[in-house]
């Protein structure tokens, strides 16, 4: 577990924070498909489908690994004073399925 910290603030340009954000976000999209797969779920289409191949050994370290990150994630995300992302659902299909 991380301990809190009270590190003077960081003085970022808006360059940099949007940067770190954007990472952070990536990151967390990854952190929420594979605690999907932590907990079984997977997805199967017509022609794609993931396998479960996680031992449930394995599956509980992988959700104890993910909330450590988070943990992290949460302590960057205050310290450097950066916004959470909201993204509609509509928006995302939109702007996968257009190139």
């Amino acid at each position: 577990m991380v301990e809190p910290s009270n590190p003077p603030p960081v003085k970022l340009n808006e360059n940099h924070r949007r940067s770190i954000s954007i990472t952070l976000q990536l990151v967390d999209t990854a952190l929420c498909e594979w605690d999907n797969w932590a907990k079984g779920q997977v997805q199967s289409g017509v022609m794609y489908r993931q396998q479960d191949t996680f031992s449930p050994a394995q599956k509980d370290a992988l959700r104890s690994k993910i909330a450590n990150i988070r943990q992290l994630m949460l302590q960057l995300r205050d310290d450097l004073q950066l916004e959470a992302s909201v993204v509609a659902t509509a928006q995302t299909i939109v702007g996968q399925a257009v190139p």
